[in-house]
């Protein structure tokens, strides 16, 4: 995870092994870009399921460049 001119290592388990990872990857990068625009509010796959394990909140989802 970047930070100012650091990077730090992700400390939570991966949720799909790197080989399917990287197959995924594939597959979106082959169908390109071109005319694809991002939302402004994109749909999170963990929204409403990720809770902290010390006092039980909702995680709140953000992305990242």
């Amino acid at each position: 995870m970047p930070c100012h001119d650091e990077l730090h290592e992700g400390e939570h388990d991966a949720m799909i092994d790197r080989d399917r990872y990287h197959r995924l990857r594939a597959i979106l990068d082959a169908r390109g870009s071109a005319g694809r625009q991002r939302p402004r509010a994109p749909t999170y796959l963990q929204r409403g399921i990720l809770r902290c394990a010390h006092c039980d909140a909702a995680m709140t989802l953000a992305s990242t460049r």
